[in-house]
């Protein structure tokens, strides 16, 4: 997404959220990343993902990394929080031993540490995510997918109702429940929600 987060801005830092890297994305390194190539300026890295391929070579592979492409400096810091990778390569390639980076609620298919959380691809696919990825907000921020890993509920495609029309049709029953206080009617249609009708219909009293 860009070469280096500035170390020329006034601020104290960058930050980046609600960010992936999609699977057409090739990384081949040296000094790439899914976000940033290098970072030059305290940077936090929160609810994103990379699904990005990554073609280096084993040398190459040293400068490159599926969030963060390299991170040479020990003047600043790098966090990464409730983000995840599908790749053995790390999310931030820490290439100084004093390089101070922390990780929290995050995943990847390689070596774990104190915050990220090593899972297999099976483990993050599907219902899978919610018990293995759990430290991820599933509630507010993050949804499953049928057979894929994770996605941001920011990019759950919205249903078009705007070419839907009822038929006419009257349902013989309910997708579900029993109409009870605590058991109620569930409507997955309009061919339902039509039958609905006809109940408060039939059962209320002018």
């Amino acid at each position: 997404i860009a070469g280096a987060s500035s170390d020329t801005s006034k601020s104290n830092g960058v930050t980046v959220e609600n960010v992936y890297i999609g699977s057409d994305v090739t990384l081949d390194g040296p000094y790439q990343g899914g976000i940033f190539g290098t970072v030059l300026k305290t940077t936090t890295i929160k609810n994103s993902y990379s699904l990005a391929k990554l073609t280096a070579d084993e040398e190459g592979k040293k400068e490159l990394g599926t969030l963060i492409g390299a991170y040479p400096r020990n003047d600043i810091s790098v966090t990464v929080d409730s983000c995840y990778s599908v790749s053995d390569v790390p999310m931030v390639n820490q290439i100084s031993q004093y390089s101070k980076i922390s990780y929290s609620n995050s995943y990847t298919l390689g070596a774990e540490c104190e915050g990220l959380a090593t899972r297999t691809l099976e483990q993050m696919t599907g219902e899978n995510a919610r018990k293995y990825m759990s430290a991820l907000d599933f509630t507010n921020t993050w949804s499953t997918t049928a057979s894929g890993t994770p996605i941001l509920t920011t990019f759950v495609p919205k249903p078009d109702y705007s070419t839907v029309k009822w038929n006419g049709d009257v349902a013989t029953g309910f997708a579900g429940g029993d109409g009870s206080a605590n058991n109620p009617y569930q409507i997955a249609n309009a061919a339902q929600l039509a039958l609905f009708g006809k109940y408060m219909n039939e059962n209320t009293k002018d």
